[in-house]
């Protein structure tokens, strides 16, 4: 099955391509919040570059959120006109699942994706052994602190490890 997913979810922009599990390209836009101009540009550049036909694309998928308002509803826009006019089906997912995606399996350690909510807000949830341990939710980096020291806590000292994915990273290790 080949899948075509596009993240405007927030600054960057990113689209990739995936048949069976093997990526065959990405292509990521770091020009800021552009998204309606540079998507189906990118779109057609990837496609091109992976000798891909929009035609033989046989599902769609497209970050929902959390992130950028107008980002995600362009997003969900180009992805559900894109599926339309191909008669394919189209699935929305979560911004900060997909940002755990690219790890793999991880033992132990929480993994902690993180978007930047601003003002001292971060959008976030947390893993721990393929499960979620946190559900996802805009807090104030203080309170997602106090919420992950017991989970880290309850951790042998040895498997006490937080990785930190996103955007909102930086801020929340300051």
């Amino acid at each position: 099955m080949l899948i075509l997913a596009l993240d405007t979810s927030g600054k960057s922009l990113s689209v990739a391509l995936n048949r069976d599990g093997e990526l065959l390209g990405e292509a990521t836009l770091n020009i800021g919040l552009r998204h309606s101009v540079t998507a189906l540009p990118l779109i057609h550049d990837l496609c091109a570059r992976c000798e891909v036909d929009y035609a033989a694309v046989d599902a769609y998928a497209c970050a929902i959120g959390p992130g950028s308002y107008t980002g995600i509803r362009i997003g969900i826009s180009t992805i559900k006109g894109m599926a339309y006019a191909a008669g394919r089906p189209a699935v929305g997912i979560s911004s900060l699942e997909a940002l755990t995606a690219g790890l793999g399996p991880v033992t132990g350690a929480v993994i902690l994706p993180l978007l930047d909510a601003r003002s001292g807000r971060l959008f976030s949830c947390a893993y721990q052994d393929g499960e979620l341990i946190l559900p996802e939710a805009n807090r104030q980096q203080a309170e997602l602190a106090v919420m992950l020291e017991p989970k880290l806590l309850a951790a042998a000292p040895e498997q006490r490890k937080l990785i930190l994915l996103g955007d909102g990273a930086f801020t929340f290790a300051d």
